[in-house]
């Protein structure tokens, strides 16, 4: 990280260059997006990279969100088509390059909607014949690194995963990504779907409801018996899972992630430690 460092203190000057520069001098801004990039891409964002992206019209209140999947053309007319498309749809401040093969991009726009609609147009942009992920939203350099990582982490997870669309979310492959060692995975798993089970204390039965169902087979009837209530009363329970976490213990796919969840969750409970907060 000292190099990082290093390097970043360099750009800080050039960038202090960028903001006092005469009409008759040129510092180009593609430079300054590549370094942004690439500093997001490698989970850099503390507060030069920041100041970069205010010098280039970032907005830390500003709506951000990733995505990523192979172009058919050269990646310079790709990244320059990619840009057309996304201030097609009111999304100006964009942030795009090569990671592992993927054309990534990163766009931001003061409305969360607009971010959303622009990118679910990009998705038609790239290759037909290869996956798209879509990002989570967020804010500032973090919220824009940690999509990028999340995006980039999901696609990893394409072969072990089979009959996804085309067209994915990064957080529809969590389990996987924490299998990785995706450790925003982890956390959002420890803290949307463990967290939430576990919110109330003993008194929830959430918890141990959905562990019951997991564990005697999706079955009604015997987590009924298990838990000594009438199987309505099971069936209610498991609406509420779904309606609190996003994920329903009905579905063979959700019901991984929920196990996948407690399964973290109990492992960090035991040894009194929690998975790593992305910062957003």
């Amino acid at each position: 990280m000292a190099g990082h460092g290093d390097f970043l203190d360099l750009v800080g000057r050039f960038t202090v260059r960028r903001r006092h520069q005469t009409p008759d001098e040129d510092v180009p801004d593609d430079r300054l997006h590549s370094i942004i990039f690439e500093c997001l891409t490698d989970g850099i964002a503390d507060d030069r990279v920041v100041s970069l992206m205010h010098v280039m019209g970032w907005n830390d209140e500003d709506t951000c969100m990733a995505a990523a999947g192979k172009v058919p053309s050269d990646a310079r007319d790709a990244e320059r088509d990619l840009g057309d498309v996304m201030r097609s749809h009111g999304v100006g401040l964009i942030l795009s390059g090569m990671r592992s093969g993927w054309m990534v991009a990163v766009g931001a726009a003061r409305e969360s909607q607009t971010v959303e609609d622009a990118f679910a147009a990009l998705a038609g942009f790239f290759d037909d014949g290869s996956p798209v992920c879509l990002g989570d939203m967020g804010r500032s350099a973090h919220g824009a690194s940690s999509s990028i990582r999340g995006v980039l982490s999901a696609l990893r997870t394409i072969p072990a995963v089979p009959d996804l669309p085309r067209v994915i979310r990064s957080c529809d492959v969590l389990p996987e990504r924490a299998l990785l060692g995706d450790e925003d995975a982890r956390h959002q798993l420890y803290e949307t779907v463990y967290s939430a089970l576990r919110e109330g204390g003993p008194l929830n039965p959430n918890l141990p409801t959905v562990d019951a169902f997991l564990r005697l087979g999706g079955s009604l009837d015997a987590t009924a018996r298990h838990l000594k209530v009438h199987p309505n009363t099971v069936r209610y329970r498991l609406k509420r899972i779904a309606t609190t976490t996003g994920w329903d213990a009905t579905d063979p796919r959700e019901a991984y992630v929920l196990r996948t969840a407690l399964a973290i969750g109990r492992i960090y409970d035991a040894s009194g430690s929690h998975p790593a907060e992305p910062a957003v």
